[in-house]
């Protein structure tokens, strides 16, 4: 395999410090310190930024409470939703770990990807809240789209198209392409429904909806994004196909360093795709962290209004005085989340379904 880890430490070694740079300038565009211009950036988000965050003071759960005026749905989705997304947060952080080992051979070991990568979006985070996620998510949904766009094109170039590939998978893999029995359209079927009821409530992607400037900004941002992962998630299907046919024998745990692994014949087949390849990989990680400092920053508004609140009977004004606590509760997070990552070894699609 062709060994990109030395050029990816580098060019990520960059990356973290223009992260840690916007979340310096997130700080220091910050209007006051309150819960609504933390983890709402003041409702000044335009349509770009919006879109791109999307892409990757009220808690989500306040979506729900102000339609139906519920408490016990309010205190009960304030607990599906932190459930959800602390799988979702310890997900991202057990696939930067993987990646990066994947990535670096082994150079970068497992545990110190997750680490440095949850202290780097913890400070962000911290310093800049909402401003500094939705900047950050900008420069990672670019470097992501750039990144697929540039490896569908390498794998169509050198493995073959979309048909091909699939041809290959049924010459090597009959079974992959097979019409699928019963049960197998059930489970699938369910999984379909789930994701239709469940994405449009996503608590990271709520937030978001109440930090717009103004309706049309809202408006065109979603209009967009429902064209945009059609294409994402095609790109990346078309890589899973390319891994398969290009690597038929990989058991359950290998297939998690799929993307990697098509990566590295690719390069090894095109001197040319050197550096394209890096983009990729940096496209991996952006993705990866894109969704991490989304999930905290929701976590964070859940358990300060939702939970801590509640808990003190704080209302209206007095929710104000919790903005002191967003530290310490981004920081128990992430600390809680680092353990549980260090000390699992669950596939990413085992940690899915729990989610």
């Amino acid at each position: 395999m062709i060994d990109l880890g030395l050029d990816l430490v580098f060019w990520c070694t960059l990356y973290v410090v223009l992260l840690l740079v916007i979340g310096s300038m997130g700080r220091q565009a910050r209007q006051g310190d309150s819960l609504r211009d933390y983890f709402l950036a003041g409702r000044s988000m335009g349509p770009m930024v919006l879109l791109l965050t999307f892409f990757a003071y009220l808690t989500p759960t306040d979506f729900l409470n102000d339609r139906f005026r519920s408490p016990l749905l309010n205190d009960l989705s304030a607990v599906i939703f932190a459930w959800a997304l602390l799988n979702f947060l310890l997900a991202q952080f057990m696939a930067l770990g993987t990646a990066f080992s994947s990535f670096t051979q082994g150079a970068i070991p497992y545990w110190a990807a997750i680490v440095v990568g949850a202290l780097v979006v913890l400070i962000y985070v911290i310093t800049g809240g909402m401003r500094a996620v939705a900047w950050t998510d900008a420069l990672q949904g670019i470097l992501l789209i750039v990144g697929l766009v540039f490896i569908g094109i390498l794998i169509w170039v050198e493995v073959g198209s979309p048909a091909s590939v699939a041809r290959t998978v049924q010459l090597l893999n009959p079974e992959m392409v097979a019409n699928p029995t019963l049960t197998e359209c059930m489970v699938w079927l369910s999984n379909f429904v789930l994701l239709a009821l469940a994405a449009p409530l996503y608590p990271q992607a709520l937030q978001r909806i109440y930090a717009a400037r103004r309706l049309r900004d809202l408006r065109n941002s979603l209009a967009t994004m429902a064209v945009i992962p059609l294409f994402a998630v095609s790109v990346v299907i078309f890589i899973g196909a390319a891994g398969l046919a290009l690597f038929p024998q990989l058991d359950r745990i290998e297939t998690e360093q799929v993307t990697f692994r098509v990566v590295s014949y690719l390069v090894e087949s095109n001197t040319l795709a050197y550096y394209p390849a890096l983009m990729v990989m940096m496209a991996v990680v952006a993705a990866i962290m894109s969704t991490a400092d989304s999930c905290l920053l929701s976590l964070s508004s859940i358990f300060t209004k939702d939970f801590a609140a509640r808990f003190k009977g704080w209302k209206g004004d007095q929710v104000e005085q919790l903005h002191k606590w967003v530290p310490l509760v981004s920081i128990a997070i992430m600390t809680l989340v680092v353990i549980l990552a260090l000390g699992q070894r669950m596939t990413l699609w085992g940690l899915l379904i729990i989610k």
